[in-house]
């Protein structure tokens, strides 16, 4: 989410932030963000942890997981993805969870 004032947007997970899994616990998505200008890393980029997405993540993972939390155990452990060139029509889509 992005609150007035911040510079950024807080790392999140889409449905999530809107409330879907309350409302529908076994529904996944896919969302799409379109930027309404050209992007690039001077007005801002978008940032994915690769595999964070992942249903069923492996040992290791699991184990950080179970002593510091998933947060902690994807920053820790996936590789950052960023995305800084877009384009007008151009369709950045991921996975909602």
């Amino acid at each position: 989410t992005k609150d007035p004032g911040d510079k950024e947007t807080h790392w999140h997970r889409d449905d999530e932030a809107i409330g879907l899994p309350n409302a529908f616990p076994n529904m996944r998505t896919v969302h799409a963000w379109i930027p309404l200008s050209a992007m690039d890393s001077s007005l801002g980029t978008l940032q994915y942890l690769l595999g964070s997405h992942d249903r069923s993540p492996g040992w290791l993972m699991q184990l950080i997981a179970s002593m510091w939390g998933w947060e902690f155990a994807w920053f820790a452990m996936l590789p950052r993805f960023l995305d800084d060139h877009l384009e007008i029509g151009d369709v950045a889509w991921h996975d909602g969870w």
